[in-house]
């Protein structure tokens, strides 16, 4: 089954489509996940007494923004590349998987009744992530 995602994931329509997502996923998404980053890279060289306060969102926001980077990847780069460089195929796993879990954490208060933005918005980009994920590890030489 994972084989059958990658080859669509390589047809022309699917990718134009995730494209299309994407750049919408990447305007909402990408200055919260950047900005998230910065913080925690600031972080160990900041003298403020609460410089840790925000630790929590700003390793949401950096993991967030490795799965933007991931989805991009998937998107602009071919599944025979993945089966050939390793390194590649693995980044991109951990970056989707990183940028799923936290997209599933943003939208565990819907699945309780507690509907907010934040999980409106994160509904589409994982189930995207879902199928790039599946994607990838289909890419993979002996994937099932």
């Amino acid at each position: 089954m994972l084989r059958a995602w990658a080859k669509q994931a390589d047809r022309v329509e699917v990718r134009a489509l995730l494209a299309f997502f994407g750049i919408f996923g990447t305007i909402a998404l990408a200055p919260l996940a950047g900005f998230g980053t910065y913080m925690l890279i600031l972080t160990p060289f900041s003298s403020a007494d609460d410089r840790y306060h925000f630790l929590g969102w700003s390793i949401v926001g950096t993991f967030g923004l490795f799965g933007i980077v991931a989805a991009w990847l998937r998107v602009l780069v071919p599944s025979r590349i993945f089966a050939a460089h390793p390194v590649l195929f693995w980044a991109t796993v951990t970056g989707l998987t990183s940028g799923l879990c936290i997209g599933i954490l943003f939208m565990v208060p819907a699945l309780f009744g507690r509907f907010n933005a934040m999980a409106a918005m994160a509904f589409i980009p994982v189930v995207i992530g879902v199928f790039l994920l599946g994607a990838t590890l289909g890419a993979r030489k002996g994937a099932l």
